[in-house]
């Protein structure tokens, strides 16, 4: 029988209710902290579990520590709102100084993850009263590296696969690859890692259009642009720790862009063989695309989000521009056919903001797709 190429990316608005948790109060925060951080046998990972427990709800309970934006980006995609959040911090009480404090929230809205600033960002509830603060008033709290938080949370399978799977995985402070998409006047440096991608900073230069009489303008104008594009790389890349440095642009600007850094002393000579070469369309962020074309990109990335997820969408398109009726869309149309899919792709975002009764639905799919040897995405 034919496989069909499922695909489950969105659910209506209706599917996607905010899962409540009825967890009891929780013990105070500052005995279980001393607890659980004197118990002994911790871990030392790149996400660390100090300690495992489970709670009187019957909802497991860990204690964990993140050491670097991998970590972080693994905490994003399982917390969720109903978590009981247990973490020490501190608060501006009065204008001129901070107190250090121990509270735990009852989260309603994980706000954001920051790459850059290496920080997650969670709203909440208090959980209970404290000389600081009353019961039910919103915090915000900041996980950061190296900061020891408690997480009490209903985990299912695919939570506790993204956990192990960030337990297996190396610690590494700095992604291994970085990449340049250059164009007149315009210009994005990214960083490249097993788990996100990262544009870190975006170079503008107004570049006048060459006309007669006006050529040393221009000139002058690109002098100006090369030199900030030069000056943001010496600043963000670490040569120590990047194994491959990619200049995509068009023949003239990626030899101007490196005869600049030789001048400059930026790249020595073991550093020049990491830089490689590659034909792009312009600075803007879509050229990356572009890059998974060439065969030595493509090869150096091939570890990476960005090239799974183009591989995977290559396909996709390909499918449906010669068999649409191959695609399926939607969660309660996948379910039709979970036993002869041949791919199930799930957006993370999906698995976030979905409630409990629509993970177990999507774990239905992807265990009766798995018998079948499907590929999930």
């Amino acid at each position: 029988m034919t496989r069909a190429f499922a695909i489950s990316l969105a659910c209506s608005l209706s599917q996607l209710l905010q899962f409540q948790d009825t967890l009891n109060e929780p013990k105070p925060v500052r005995s279980l902290f001393q607890q659980l951080s004197n118990s002994s046998g911790f871990g030392v990972t790149s996400c660390s579990i100090m300690k495992q427990f489970d709670n009187e709800n019957g909802h497991r309970g860990v204690v964990l520590q993140c050491e670097n934006a991998d970590d972080l980006i693994c905490m994003f995609n399982v917390i969720r709102s109903g978590d009981i959040l247990k973490v020490e911090s501190r608060r501006r009480i009065a204008a001129s100084y901070l107190v250090h404090c121990e509270f735990a929230i009852r989260v309603t809205e994980v706000v954001s993850c920051d790459i850059e600033n290496v920080e997650l960002t969670i709203k909440g509830e208090a959980c209970e009263a404290s000389k600081m603060f009353r019961k039910g008033i919103i915090q915000t709290v900041n996980l950061k590296p190296n900061l020891k938080f408690i997480l009490e949370h209903p985990f299912d399978k695919l939570d506790q696969k993204r956990l192990d799977d960030q337990l297996a995985l190396p610690s590494h402070e700095h992604p291994e690859v970085a990449v340049l998409v250059a164009g007149a006047g315009h210009a994005n440096l990214c960083f490249v890692s097993s788990s996100y991608t990262l544009w870190k900073r975006t170079i503008r230069q107004e570049i006048p259009h060459k006309r007669k009489g006006f050529l040393a303008i221009h000139e002058f104008a690109m002098e100006r642009f090369v030199n900030k594009v030069v000056n943001e790389v010496r600043r963000s890349v670490q040569w120590k720790d990047v194994k491959h440095f990619v200049i995509a642009g068009n023949p003239w600007l990626r030899q101007r862009i490196l005869g600049a850094l030789r001048q400059g002393n930026i790249v020595d000579k073991e550093d020049l063989k990491k830089i490689i070469l590659v034909q792009a369309s312009g600075g803007h962020r879509r050229a990356l695309d572009e890059l998974m074309e060439d065969p030595t990109v493509s090869f150096i990335l091939r570890n990476s989000p960005c090239h799974r997820d183009f591989k995977v969408m290559q396909k996709f398109n390909e499918v449906t521009n010669v068999k649409p009726h191959r695609a399926v869309y939607g969660l309660t149309h996948t379910v039709f056919v979970k036993d002869v899919a041949s791919t199930v792709l799930v957006s993370d975002a999906l698995l976030r903001r979905s409630s409990s009764k629509v993970r177990d639905d999507i774990l239905e799919i992807m265990r009766g797709s798995k018998k079948e040897e499907a590929r999930h995405m």
